[in-house]
Order: C-alpha cells, then sequence, then structure tokens
C-alpha cells in the first residue's frame, strides 16, 4: 500500500477527504488493485503545527470485505506555516444543571471551550450566555471554561448559546442546547376525607350547663 503525501496550510483541520493512495493484493501471482476508502485512524479533526515530514496512522477499508480486509498505513502530513499571528480553531460546548429545571429555580450554565489544534495553549477571552436573542450575561474564561447562573428562563423550552469572543490567537466558536422549564406543583392541601370529619366531630366534647354553679362535659355520640 501507498499513501500519497498531504499538504496542507497550518490551521487546516485533517479531513479524510485530503488522504489518496493505492492498495493491492497479490492474488494468483497477480498484483490487484482494491477499491476503498482512506481515514485517519485517530486524528481527523485536529490541527498540526507547522513543519514537513509529519507521520499520521492512516487506515485503508477496502470496499469488498468479504475478500479482503483491512489494513493499516502511515501517511505524510507537510504542514506550510500560514499568516504570521496564526489562529487556533477552537470547539465551545455548553451544559446546564439541573436538566430539566422548575419555573423561577436557578439554572448553572457553563460553557467549556476547547482548543483543537495541537499547540496554542487553553483559550481565552470571554463567554456572552444568550437566552434566544436575549444576553444573559457575559463571563470571562478561566482555565477555558465559564459559569453563569440563571432563574429567568422561561416556561417550555428555552434554546440556550454560548458564544465564544476569543483573544488573539484563537478562533470563535458557539456552543448551544435547549433547557427545558416545567411549571411548579401546586401546594394547596388535599381536603379531608369524610373518615376525618366524622372523627373530628365525634370527639369533640359539649358543655351543658345544669345549674348556674354547675357545669357537665359530655361527648358527642
Amino acid at each position: 500500500m501507498s499513501v500519497n503525501p498531504v499538504n496542507l496550510t497550518y490551521g487546516t483541520l485533517l479531513a479524510n477527504s485530503q488522504l489518496s493512495g493505492t492498495a493491492t493484493w497479490t492474488v494468483g501471482g497477480y498484483e490487484v488493485t482494491v477499491p476503498g476508502t482512506w481515514s485517519y485512524t485517530n486524528a481527523a479533526g485536529t490541527v498540526l503545527s507547522a513543519g514537513s515530514g509529519q507521520s499520521e496512522s492512516v487506515t485503508f477499508t477496502p470496499t469488498d470485505l468479504t475478500d479482503y480486509t483491512k489494513a493499516s498505513a502511515t501517511a505524510t502530513i507537510n504542514v506550510l506555516p500560514g499568516p504570521r499571528n496564526p489562529v487556533s480553531p477552537t470547539r465551545t460546548v455548553l451544559t446546564a444543571l439541573p436538566r430539566p429545571a422548575t419555573l423561577g429555580q436557578l439554572v448553572s450554565l457553563t460553557a467549556t471551550v476547547r482548543n483543537l489544534a495541537r499547540v496554542g495553549g487553553t483559550p481565552i477571552g470571554s463567554i456572552t450566555f444568550l437566552d434566544g436573542t436575549a444576553s444573559l450575561g457575559t463571563v470571562a474564561l478561566r482555565r477555558g471554561r465559564a459559569s453563569l447562573k440563571t432563574s429567568s428562563l422561561h416556561l417550555g423550552p428555552n434554546t440556550i448559546q454560548a458564544e465564544y469572543m476569543p483573544s488573539q490567537g484563537f478562533a470563535p466558536s458557539t456552543g448551544a442546547m435547549v433547557e427545558n422549564v416545567r411549571a411548579r406543583r401546586s401546594k394547596s392541601k388535599a381536603a379531608p376525607s369524610e373518615e376525618a370529619v366524622k372523627r373530628a366531630f365525634h370527639s369533640t366534647a359539649m358543655v351543658i350547663r345544669t345549674s348556674p354553679k354547675t357545669s357537665v362535659m359530655r361527648g358527642l355520640t
């Protein structure tokens, strides 16, 4: 098998579509070209640092998996320098607790920004939290994470977004989710049962006056 070298500009995400090559099997003493697809074994979706002759593991998957099996190979990746101040791509992930929430309950929103490049460190900047188009507040990132608490979410589904506004060296990104808010349960007391009313009635004492100076306590039956 042979994998064609991949030439990229710094900042480009690794993608399986960049790979090409030739896979052959020997059948009856003859080499047969086998059709199939190439894919990065682990690195797809990441950004390599600038430099030539970098190696990445790739996998060849034959179209005919009945007569042929998958095979591994190594691709050479050449990453050309990009702009003088390269920008690292990012991904923002948004979470909420509790899920679902009750109307008026305090909900904690947390946004985590990940650097998809292998260089550049932890993203810095700030996160603006939005409920639809209404801003809930802006919080500075600390170690790639920002949190905000709110009790203003409305009844039903709330479309929450976390917009990452980067400092120099990182690309912006947005995370989104839907937080469902349920109505509060009624706290009204249930009416007493008929049996409870009877017990209360029969345990009531009545005072009967028999003379100006004496009285008798009688229980109702």
